[in-house]
């Protein structure tokens, strides 16, 4: 998206910082992004957080893992198999821990194999066969494709999460943050894109 917005705004200078919720919401903070996209809601004085994306997380495993060919399995098998996991701190962790609560299960009861900083990290440690993971669809589109991993469906395991915008909410948004703004909400583009509608 950010590649299209340049071919339409070309004179717009952007800077991309990728990490954790957490720390994209210290970058909001200390107004050292004009905006941030998380995958939890941020809330708290100065704050303005608004939905955007609708995301569903899948559980990932390697091409040849024996859960590949079963189509389905339970929550509870999650405890017998080495996990990767996101820093703490990143909105996919805390989406999971949310969810493993849900189902009575504590994040130390799965077996917990490396933390990674990005979601890209996590699917490549996944495609080595260091264990499997639950992240983003959007993310993992590409190596789905071209089948260097695979997704598991876990029964009656709900995953689906949304993405934020959040901004300061003294921010000085000038014409290029408003026009950005106005671009990844737009409908068309979304779909264009592949994405949910706005929510």
């Amino acid at each position: 998206m950010i590649g299209e917005f340049k071919k339409k705004y070309p004179g717009i200078q952007i800077t991309l910082k990728v990490s954790g919720s957490g720390q994209v919401e210290r970058w909001i903070r200390e107004r050292e992004i004009d905006l941030g996209i998380t995958g939890i809601l941020v809330e708290g004085q100065e704050i303005e957080c608004r939905p955007w994306l609708q995301d569903q997380l899948v559980l990932i495993v390697p091409s040849l893992h024996p859960w590949a060919d079963l189509g389905t399995i339970k929550v509870s098998d999650l405890k017998n198999e080495t996990m990767i996991f996101r820093e703490q701190g990143s909105g996919t962790r805390r989406t999971i821990e949310q969810k493993l609560v849900e189902h009575n299960i504590a994040i130390e009861q799965i077996p917990k194999g490396i933390e990674l900083g990005s979601s890209r990290a996590v699917i490549t440690a996944v495609e080595a066969g260091l264990g499997v993971s639950i992240v983003s669809r959007y993310a993992v589109k590409e190596p789905l494709e071209l089948g260097r991993v695979r997704v598991v469906q876990v029964d009656n395991f709900d995953l689906s999460r949304n993405f934020y915008q959040v901004q300061h909410s003294q921010s000085m948004a000038g014409y290029a943050i408003e026009a950005f703004i106005d671009f990844i909400n737009n409908h068309e583009a979304l779909e264009i894109f592949d994405f949910n509608e706005t929510s």
